[in-house]
């Protein structure tokens, strides 16, 4: 074995265990929902910090939405909450 085929192998080594160290921490977030980005405390650079908070506010709103709109239509039917009046 040369002295190049030992530094190529070396150099293989830690590149091997940067990904394997990366896989690693990608699996840690994902299985505990969290961010890379967000747990170091970048702000501007993270859009997935507020996509969690915007899509929950949306779900809200559309939540809202519907039982506004199934409340018009029982209203426009003459239904209470709980089913027709009868």
């Amino acid at each position: 074995m040369s002295m190049g085929d030992g530094i190529t192998w070396a150099l293989a080594a830690v590149i091997f265990l940067a990904f394997c160290a990366g896989l690693k921490r990608l699996y840690r977030h994902f299985v505990s929902g969290e961010s890379s980005c967000c747990g170091t405390g970048c702000s501007a650079g993270c859009a997935g910090c507020t996509k969690g908070e915007v899509t929950a506010q949306e779900r809200k709103q559309a939540a809202e939405a519907w039982q506004a709109i199934r409340a018009e239509a029982r209203k426009h039917r003459g239904d209470s909450a709980h089913g027709p009046d009868r």
